[in-house]
């Protein structure tokens, strides 16, 4: 992986803030199948299986660029007592039905926020994509519990992704230097500009003729 040049990508948020993705080349990644082995389902079979043991017809809506589900919306029987329950079955209903989302191992893969619990009684969990602790930018799973514990529904977005090289090979000073230089250019109030610290991510690009590759992430205000 060569470090002598980055892709740099400026997404405009509002007048003010500036959205930087200095996108390292990319290396021993690309978009995964299903989970290797003989006892894995595909995702119409694991499909079946959900609503064979449910008893419930699910809906399921998938992303076209990843063809990993936007929306599934069915029932389970009641999951959860308790909101502090939550997280561990959203955790226990995705590795059961792992091949529907294309998920490689759940328990490492989806880092879970706290539970919350909404004015209507259902109990909310967001479980954010990573890989060897590097936020997959814009990947999280959100599963929704109904007031009974039942399990109801499961929204986002999931990149089913190879593994990653990642060691940055550009560092956060010259990163964040670069930010402000490209920010900079042709502003007559460039020195009110701040930058926040670089974030390492995975900027998961699934353009045509593009690939997923790790990334520095720079607020620029």
């Amino acid at each position: 992986m060569s470090a002598a040049t980055c892709a740099v990508e400026a997404v405009m948020r509002h007048a003010y803030i500036f959205i930087f993705l200095f996108a390292l080349e990319a290396c021993q990644v690309g978009i995964a199948g299903p989970p290797d082995g003989e006892n894995d389902m595909t995702q119409d079979e694991a499909l079946a299986a959900l609503e064979q043991e449910t008893g419930v017809t699910w809906v399921v809506r998938y992303h076209e660029d990843i063809h990993t589900p936007a929306f599934l919306a069915g029932r389970t029987l009641p999951m959860i007592g308790q909101p502090s329950e939550a997280t561990a079955a959203a955790r226990a209903f995705l590795t059961r039905y792992h091949a529907l989302f294309r998920l490689s191992a759940p328990a490492a893969e989806l880092d879970a926020e706290p539970a919350v619990t909404d004015e209507l009684g259902m109990t909310h969990v967001r479980l954010k994509q990573r890989q060897g602790g590097v936020a997959v930018h814009g990947a999280a799973l959100v599963a929704h519990f109904d007031v009974n514990g039942a399990l109801v529904r499961i929204h986002g977005r999931y990149h089913p992704l190879l593994e990653l090289d990642l060691v940055p090979r550009i560092g956060k000073a010259a990163v964040k230097s670069a930010a402000l230089a490209v920010t900079q250019s042709g502003q007559e109030d460039a020195g009110t500009l701040s930058a926040s610290q670089p974030s390492l991510i995975i900027d998961p690009v699934t353009a045509p003729l593009a690939e997923p590759r790790l990334a520095w992430l720079v607020e620029v205000n």
